[in-house]
């Protein structure tokens, strides 16, 4: 059963349902991050606007996602060459 929470974001409370206990356990850890980086921008710019903060940590964050995205499918790239090498290993070591 679906846990309903809030949690404040930017100083907001913003309600949420966590289908189980480790979706609001990340929940609870991304607020966090979120309002950490909140913070790191409101003090590397002070009387910037809230919403440009907003923008700033979607963008910072978004950009983490596709770079991890990329390394992801460049290992994935590497594990399937690795393994055909392997199958071709152990193809002709069998044959021998």
């Amino acid at each position: 059963m679906a846990q309903k929470i809030t949690l404040k974001i930017g100083g907001h409370p913003y309600a949420f349902n966590a289908p189980t206990p480790d979706v609001e356990e990340a929940m609870r850890m991304a607020a966090e991050e979120i309002n950490k980086k909140l913070d790191d921008f409101a003090a590397k710019f002070p009387g910037g606007k809230e919403v440009d903060r907003f923008a700033f940590v979607a963008l910072n964050n978004t950009m983490r996602k596709i770079v991890l995205e990329r390394r992801v499918a460049e290992l994935r790239a590497e594990a399937d060459a690795l393994e055909k090498e392997t199958e071709i290993y152990i193809g002709n070591t069998e044959k021998k």
